[in-house]
């Protein structure tokens, strides 16, 4: 676990200003919240008449103060992606973000060689803020022998709002479109405060606890580390500290104990976590969601005294947090973080550096075939070679998640002897698609990209499936071919409801030698 900060812990208070209007108000030097779940948009309360910059502009020219001097952007100077990211100390998806080794590794691992990255701070704390972030990457690249990587890793000690060129414009113009960019808290309230207290929170991973907090409040109630069943949290929100347990078996325990979701206090010192599920507790589902935020000592105390503690959960719009340069000097949006990992950086810069652009998201490529000019082998006297060719997908998601999202076996069997077997293993693993965005699959889309499917990945070309089974043949005799596919490479999924379905396009490609005249096949 990463180092972590001791503002992390500090808190944001509410206080009434003239005229009843509320407004949040810093304690200590900074701090507060971030978002997850509840999609709030800063663009779409734009009117026509709004004018900002826009994906495809051009990116004029500018220069940053740095940590190690000054960095330029000059148009056509850069030989790949300039990544720009304003960090937040108000945002608990950010904290995790660069608390966790996993991400920060991820960056000084995986980063693209000809791809710059170009670190900002949003708050008044942008010096600390800059030598923290460098301290971090800087561990994390000695820890895994890429220091070589810190060269294309720049640190600006200037805020934001005060950096006097164009960037302040895009990362407030494109606003939060949904979830870990607007700040998500958790607000709690008791009998006897003056004003209520108002923490950052990192919800659940999204894909693994479906159910989303509604707003309205909610009772609280203490379950110590939430490991075992308690009737007490019946109806209400259990509070939970981590550790002695796994996330899932705090969220199990508590959605048996009817507890309506679950706030997990990090432990003094330690930063928020990405809550999630691990190898087989995936495949158990929960109906309650559940949310880590910080230990806040006044709601604690309040709890431990037996008084009523109230919570409510709510979503703050924000700047965003990234934004790119593409090689040909335009801006590019880079996309929705699914969860907090610098893989997401990488994965966007890597499909910026393939200059991969132009194809329709999430769309299925049909080809058809065309007869093949090679010529090669023979059988007999004959020359002559045929060739299968097959374009395969797999679409629809029923109770086995299936065709999208399950294993499935493709088979054509020619004179019941030869199998020629395809097989979309890759489906429904959970990074399936990432490793195919180099090839030309779109990431960072406001959806599952990343997980593997049947045949195809968001906004890549469906490539045929060809193999040559000219030696399968006889020339004299007739020849049978028998497809079938099957479900985990056993059999048929049955599905009680929504079956999914297969979309195939088969051919039998044959190439004569010209030499043979009008010799048939």
């Amino acid at each position: 676990m990463a180092s972590l900060r001791s503002r992390f812990s500090l808190l944001w208070l509410l206080v009434v200003v003239t005229e009843a209007v509320w407004r949040t108000k810093l304690i200590g030097d900074e701090a507060a919240c971030e978002s997850k779940d509840n999609m709030i948009s800063a663009r779409s309360v734009k009117t026509s008449e709004d004018t900002g910059p826009e994906p495809g502009d051009l990116a004029a020219a500018f220069t940053v103060r740095t940590l190690d001097g000054e960095f330029s952007y000059q148009p056509g100077a850069l030989r790949g992606p300039l990544i720009i990211h304003a960090f937040t100390n108000k945002s608990g998806f950010l904290e995790c973000l660069w608390s966790s080794e996993s991400s920060l590794s991820s960056l000084v691992q995986n980063l693209p060689d000809s791809a710059q990255v170009l670190f900002l701070s949003l708050d008044d704390s942008a010096v600390t803020d800059a030598l923290w972030m460098r301290e971090q990457l800087q561990r994390a690249a000695v820890q895994h022998s890429k220091k070589e990587v810190l060269s294309r890793l720049h640190f600006s000690p200037v805020p934001v709002f005060a950096l006097g060129n164009w960037i302040p414009a895009v990362f407030y113009y494109w606003g939060c479109t949904s979830r870990n960019c607007v700040l998500a808290q958790a607000v709690f309230t008791s009998e006897g405060w003056n004003m209520p207290v108002v923490i950052k929170r990192l919800d659940a991973r999204y894909d693994w606890l479906m159910a989303r907090w509604s707003q309205k409040s909610y009772r609280l109630m203490d379950a110590g580390d939430g490991c075992h069943p308690s009737p007490l949290v019946e109806g209400a929100v259990a509070w939970v500290s981590e550790g002695n347990c796994s996330f899932f078996t705090k969220v199990q325990s508590m959605a048996k104990s009817n507890a309506t979701g679950v706030l997990v206090y990090a432990l003094p010192g330690n930063p928020i976590q990405d809550m999630n599920c691990d190898g087989h507790e995936c495949d158990t589902p929960l109906s309650i969601p559940a949310a880590m935020v910080h230990l806040e000592p006044s709601v604690a105390q309040a709890l431990r005294f037996g008084q009523s503690v109230v919570v409510s959960l709510q979503n703050t719009p924000s700047p965003g947090f990234f934004f790119s340069v593409d090689q040909q000097g335009a801006l590019a949006e880079i996309g929705w973080f699914l969860y907090p990992s610098f893989s997401f950086i990488n994965w966007q810069a890597q499909w910026l550096r393939e200059t991969i652009h132009g194809i329709a998201h999430g769309t299925v490529f049909m080809v058809k075939v065309h007869l093949l000019l090679s010529s090669r082998g023979s059988r007999g006297d004959t020359s002559f070679q045929v060739e299968l060719y097959a374009v395969i997908t797999a679409h629809g998601s029923d109770d086995n998640r299936c065709g999208e999202f399950c294993v499935t076996s493709h088979h054509f069997l020619f004179n019941t002897v030869f199998n020629n077997t395809l097989i979309f293993d890759s489906a429904g693993s959970p990074l399936g698609c990432t490793t195919q965005v180099k090839e030309g699959a779109v990431p960072n889309e406001y959806g599952t990209w990343l997980y593997g499917r049947g045949g195809w990945c968001d906004g890549q070309q469906v490539n045929p499936w060809r193999v040559d089974i000219t030696e399968q043949l006889n020339v004299s005799e007739s020849n049978t071919v028998l497809y079938f596919s099957a479900f985990s490479r056993e059999g048929d999924p049955n599905p009680r409801k929504d079956p999914g379905y297969i979309i195939m396009s088969s051919f039998l490609s044959f190439t004569m030698d010209p030499a043979m005249g009008n010799s048939k096949v």
